[in-house]
């Protein structure tokens, strides 16, 4: 209790008001309002009987329920939270202000008196103090809170208790005073993720995106949280399973296919059928197209909105949701520019590395194979022609002491570019002299993560301006110790520093695949500024650990939840 919030109104006499006239006045009226347009009406009617208290100046957040025979003494002092609940007969006599946080409920007959009078005066003059209930908290049946208490979130106050002090946070407190009798368990935070309609998780095919959310799912549930994933069912994988704390719902889902439109109707189905059994949930993340469309319920909790790629102009579409979270700056500058109404709704949070990726210093004093390494989809948008041609103008001594490595799919269920793409760039290097190695797909992280080992160099010639959001393999490869060189893509530039922690080569060019040459040929011939950039990039991997990641989307999460 806060004695500094007492407010001693004055009066001349006991017999005079500490209101105005026009204070009078607006309170008669307000007497009278809800008498005639809210106290009789049926108990579904809770939309019109919030409309007259906001009409009368009452601060209401999201969709609180007022019972039409709870009592409100001066609206213009009540602050209702989202899913806050004055119940049937509740008092909330609002002499002072009164705040009920989200998702607490104040229960029959529960008396909130922020009243009182200065005995010690023979005016006796009014005396108020603001009460807060917290989130979560419940005041039990004609249980009585004194003025300048708080309840704290996710305490109880007993049936028939007296409040005269504080009630702590997460406590039961009961009797006249009210004294903690137990403690009560804190509710742990639930949280979906539902992933698209074309790979399983675990990774077991892949998937940048649906591999960032396993981590992260399994980070959230280390921090106490209740994790349930929801994705594509898949040959091996059983419907529902529990693995390291998280819970594994999954539902038939498509292989892609070319066609937007194909693509979209089958993205479609597939949320339908993820909506039937979505549980209960503080928060949603998803990052399907059709998902914050089709979750409205209060029951999900707050949507959440993961754009990894870059935005068409749909985030018009989500106007309702209570979060829209790019990857990257590049990405929620796209999405202010293109919708501003939604500026407000953007955070960005970047995707984290693996658990247990991150390497120390030591790695550095390895030897390695004098290797160039590319790890992501085999695909035109890509840039692998240009890293050949790049390759291939390199003095033919050094072609033939290092060696290019291209690992990932080509698969075009995979997200590759198919067989036809991946013959043409064999051909290209075999035209220019080129030996290649062409490892394949490899989605088990150790195996993954050898390959990133033996690289000391790492490239990422990405040509795709607007496809992507915040490419994680060049992290992955800057903290198993590789000096990274990418394309000049805005999206790099969350993390990469040219000259600093790796290069950045002019891919917009003409000239482009000269550039990418002379920034491989500076970093081969300079063994000590090639290290001096895997040792800085080493120190920028460090931010991007999943549990660190994790923190800031569990800090924002809270955050929602408590607005």
């Amino acid at each position: 209790m806060n004695d500094t919030a007492f407010r001693k109104h004055e009066q001349q006499t006991a017999y005079a008001s500490p209101w105005t006239i026009r204070q009078r006045v607006r309170m008669i009226a307000w007497e009278l309002c809800w008498a005639l347009f809210c106290r009789w009406t049926p108990k579904p009617f809770n939309a019109w009987r919030v409309a007259w208290l906001k009409i009368f100046g009452a601060k209401v957040y999201g969709k609180p329920f007022v019972h039409q025979r709870a009592r409100i003494q001066i609206p213009w002092n009540l602050i209702l939270h989202d899913r806050a609940a004055l119940g049937d007969g509740a008092n909330a006599y609002s002499l002072g202000v009164i705040e009920i946080h989200r998702e607490a409920t104040v229960a029959q007959e529960a008396y909130l008196s922020t009243g009182t009078h200065d005995f010690a005066d023979r005016n006796t003059p009014l005396v108020t103090a603001p009460i807060t209930v917290g989130r979560l908290a419940w005041v039990g049946a004609r249980a009585f809170v004194m003025p300048g208490v708080t309840v704290g979130e996710g305490a109880v106050l007993g049936a028939m208790s007296v409040a005269t002090k504080d009630v702590p946070d997460w406590t039961i407190c009961a009797g006249n005073p009210a004294k903690q009798i137990a403690a009560r368990s804190k509710r742990r935070m639930r949280v979906n993720i539902v992933q698209g309609a074309f790979r399983a998780v675990p990774p077991i095919r892949g998937g940048a995106v649906e591999k960032v959310w396993y981590a992260l799912g399994c980070e959230l549930a280390k921090a106490g949280c209740e994790v349930t994933q929801i994705s594509r069912l898949y040959a091996g994988l059983p419907a529902e399973e529990w693995l390291d704390g998280v819970r594994y719902l999954r539902v038939p889902g498509f292989d892609t296919c070319p066609g937007t439109v194909k693509l979209k109707l089958r993205d479609l189905r597939y949320a339908l059928r993820v909506r039937r059994i979505l549980p209960p949930a503080d928060v949603t993340v998803t990052n399907t197209f059709w998902m914050p469309l089709l979750v409205r319920s209060f029951l999900h909790g707050a949507v959440y909105v993961h754009v990894a790629r870059f935005p068409k102009g749909q985030m018009r579409l989500y106007r309702h949701v209570a979060r829209l979270q790019p990857v990257s700056s590049v990405v929620g500058d796209a999405i202010k520019q293109q919708t501003p109404s939604v500026a407000h709704l953007v955070k960005v949070l970047p995707n984290p590395i693996p658990e247990n990726w991150l390497a120390d210093d030591r790695i550095l004093a390895i030897p390695r194979k004098p290797t160039v390494l590319y790890v992501g989809r085999v695909h035109p948008e890509k840039g692998l022609d240009l890293l050949i041609d790049a390759f291939a103008l390199l003095p033919k001594t050094v072609r033939e002491q290092w060696t290019l490595s291209v690992v990932g799919p080509w698969d075009i269920d995979a997200g590759g570019g198919g067989e036809a793409y991946l013959a043409d760039l064999k051909r290209r290097a075999s035209d220019s002299d080129i030996q290649v190695e062409w490892v394949g797909p490899v989605y088990e992280l150790d195996a993954l993560k050898a390959q990133y080992d033996r690289a000391e160099i790492f490239v990422y010639p990405s040509r795709a301006a607007q496809g992507e959001a915040l490419p994680l393999a060049p992290v992955e490869a800057m903290a198993r110790g590789s000096a990274p060189i990418v394309s000049s893509l805005k999206c790099f530039s969350d993390y990469l520093r040219h000259g600093e922690n790796g290069l950045v080569f002019a891919s917009d060019t003409p000239d482009a695949a000269k550039a990418l040459a002379a920034a491989l040929s500076e970093l081969i011939a300079a063994p000590e500024y090639r290290l001096r950039l895997r040792r800085e990039a080493l120190k920028t991997a460090a931010s991007y650990t999943v549990d660190k990641i994790a923190r800031q989307y569990l800090n924002d999460f809270e955050a929602l939840i408590d607005d």
